[in-house]
This record gives C-alpha cells, structure tokens and sequence, in this order.
C-alpha cells in the first residue's frame, strides 16, 4: 500500500509540472511599482499628497516656533524647573511631541489609503491584460534579489505592454 502511494506520488510529481510548462501555459513578469506610478491618478495623488504634508509641515514648524518662544521665556527669565512656567515648559514640549507623532501617523495613514487604491487598480489593469492575452501567472519582477523572480528573460516582461495600454 505504502509502495502504491509512493509511485503515485512519484508519477504525480514528473507529470504534472510537465503539463503545467505545456505550450499553453504562459507565464510573465511585471514590475508593479512602474505600473502604479504610470497611473493617470498617479502623479495627482502624489501631488496632494505633497500639498498635504507641506500643509502639516508648516503647522508643526508653527508649534515649533511657539515652542522656542516659550523655551526663550523660561531662560531668558531664570525660572525653576519645578515652578510653574517649568511645568508649563515641560507640557508644551509634551504636546509638541504629541502633535509631530499625530501628524505623521495622519500623513501615513493617507498615504497608505491612497497607495492601496492605486495598487488595487493596477492589479484590475494587470489581470485584465492576463486575461485578455491568456497569461496564466504573473510573478512580481521588483528588484533584482528582492521578489520572487531571480532571473526572468526580459521577453516575459509585460511592465512596458500594460504601461502602453493605461495611456
């Protein structure tokens, strides 16, 4: 019995990455992040994003302006640390701190938000090429030694064809 399922095994393992490499089988490579940044929303999105984090650069730049004023005051005056303009020091420099993590948590989560949405309609364009030219698999090209391709021939690239067909 154990020597049937063995075989069985065995066959099933010269056979079936045979038909998997048959003639209809197409595989091919892209690199997603060419695509995503070829996205008409792409270089708008960015745009924003960039109009975005200006908008709360010059906020934080703001508070840390109102911070050194304050920090000024405190030695300018000579005040001790345990007295009441040192408290008020020590929580302005709290809030500041609050306010810096706040906000790049902020501009994080919208980037993400954003990224997501382009990606997802990269991939809706990718598997609509796949489809339409009956590719089977499309493995992630990205950096050479980084994704899961370790070597492709540049003739099962289809970065630039799906490129072609966004514009």
């Amino acid at each position: 019995m154990l020597k049937k399922a063995l075989s069985a095994v065995l066959v099933s393992s010269l056979i079936i990455p045979g038909l998997c490499f048959a003639d209809n089988f197409k595989i091919a490579t892209i690199e997603v992040n060419r695509v995503i940044n070829s996205l008409k929303e792409s270089k708008q999105k960015k745009a924003e994003l960039d109009k975005i984090g200006e908008a709360k650069k010059q906020v934080i730049a703001k508070k840390k302006a109102n911070l050194d004023a304050l920090e000024q005051k405190y030695k300018a005056a000579g005040s001790d640390p345990d007295s009441k303009e040192g408290m008020a020091l020590r929580s302005a420099i709290k809030d500041y701190e609050r306010a810096v993590n706040d906000t790049k948590e902020d501009f994080n989560r919208e980037f993400l938000k954003v990224n997501r949405e382009l990606t997802e309609k990269a991939f809706k364009h990718i598997e609509a090429y796949a489809k339409r030219n009956r590719i089977n698999l499309i493995l992630e090209k990205g950096f050479p030694g980084a994704g899961p391709v370790l070597y492709g021939d540049d003739a099962a690239d289809i970065t630039a064809a799906v490129i072609a067909e966004l514009k």
